[in-house]
């Protein structure tokens, strides 16, 4: 089991902020538990650190900071996959509504 964080450079929706805006678990068969730390704080449970990074990496604006070792490392972050255009627009829009209908 390892912990880690969401690092958010860029806040797009307005909703998080910037900095750490989260914090997390991976447990030892990959499935990773993450806990916003915005007012209106809430928990998710993900298959994986790569699943977690597709859904909340922004297009790079948010990355996973590794706060525990592996193998020696002191930090690993994951760099965020690039997102198919359909997708991100998607994203966009959702974001949009957030802030729309807080």
């Amino acid at each position: 089991m390892r912990r880690f964080h969401l690092q958010r450079d860029h806040d797009a929706s307005g909703v998080s902020g910037t900095g750490v805006v989260a914090e997390g678990v991976e447990f030892s068969d990959g499935v990773c538990a993450l806990r916003w730390r915005t007012g209106t704080a809430s928990t998710a449970i993900y298959a994986s650190a790569e699943d977690l990074v597709t859904i909340h990496g922004h297009q790079g604006a948010t990355r996973l900071v590794w706060r525990d070792p592996l193998g020696g490392c002191d930090e690993v972050a994951y760099a965020p996959p690039v997102l198919p255009e359909a997708l991100a627009r998607r994203i966009r829009i959702i974001d949009r509504l957030r802030r729309a209908y807080p």
